[in-house]
């Protein structure tokens, strides 16, 4: 079990630590999954307990920022036969790439 003064202590390096935004996505993922897990646990103080949700709201606003990112990012391709593959962004209501057709 973690004493108050522990848990007040890493929130404090946390906090000093780089900008989260600087952090590689799987690294806030991992850091929000600790951070919920540490809630879970119902071991801090309501004062510590805010803090870190606080951190948890912000990582789990730029994780999402991130994923939204990415998603706009993912293009389809397809291999037209002559080896030249058409390029086309990503249709979240397609269910597959095979249902996909290049646009003329």
């Amino acid at each position: 079990m973690k004493s108050e003064e522990k848990v007040a202590k890493e929130v404090a390096e946390k906090q000093s630590e780089p900008e989260l935004a600087d952090e590689p996505f799987e690294k806030q993922l991992e850091r929000l999954e600790h951070i919920v897990r540490q809630l879970e646990k119902g071991e801090t103080s309501l004062e510590d307990s805010l803090k870190i949700f606080e951190e948890g709201v912000r990582l789990a606003r730029l994780c999402s920022a991130r994923l939204d990112e990415i998603q706009g990012r993912i293009e389809v391709l397809l291999d037209q036969g002559h080896g030249d593959p058409v390029i086309k962004p990503f249709d979240e209501g397609s269910a597959n790439a095979d249902d996909w057709s290049p646009e003329t």
